[in-house]
């Protein structure tokens, strides 16, 4: 199986790394996993973190090969920046090929505020999703017709995984594992 974890600019840290620590530990008790990060820019591999960390990432997005059943972890971010209009415009390949993504039946993750990625590609519409409990009604407000839970820490509906805050993005590595 095949892990894709999308790096954004301002993507928060734990997102990011506390998936990828659950993989790795996959990896080592004898799981078949392949982690990539994956850029989520055409011209960009180089992405400073929310908390001023940068990470390096080593494969552009549309260079990576998947297939059904494989899965793609979309971090969360800050929402001033899922809120910018530049910014979405600047992730636009991103986002179309998260949908043809979905439309293979790969497995798409978000955490936290990732969520609102999976609404600019329109995966999440007509879906039953959670996000970080700050902004469900934000979620709601910017894309009708999903069905939010608020008190639930990640919310499976067909191939689509959300998830609330930081933290159970580690629990639904668990679960994907």
């Amino acid at each position: 199986m095949k892990v894709a974890i999308a790096v954004f600019e301002g993507v928060h840290m734990l997102d990011l790394t506390g998936p990828a620590q659950i993989f790795y530990e996959g990896i080592k008790m004898g799981s078949d996993i392949q982690v990539e990060f994956i850029s989520t820019s055409l011209d960009k591999m180089t992405y400073i973190s929310s908390a001023g960390l940068s990470f390096t990432v080593t494969r552009e997005f549309q260079r990576i090969e998947l297939s059904e059943g494989d899965i793609i972890i979309v971090p969360g971010l800050d929402y001033q920046l899922i809120s910018d209009e530049l910014f979405l415009n600047s992730i636009r390949p991103f986002i179309v090929w998260l949908k043809e993504q979905n439309a293979k039946g790969v497995r798409i993750c978000s955490v936290c505020t990732g969520a609102f990625i999976l609404g600019e590609a329109e995966i999440i519409k007509d879906k039953s999703c959670t996000t970080h409990w700050r902004y469900c009604d934000r979620l709601i407000e910017k894309y009708p017709g999903i069905k939010i839970h608020k008190k639930r820490l990640f919310v499976e509906d067909g191939n689509i995984y959300t998830t609330a805050g930081m933290s159970s993005g580690i629990d639904l590595s668990l679960y994907l594992i």
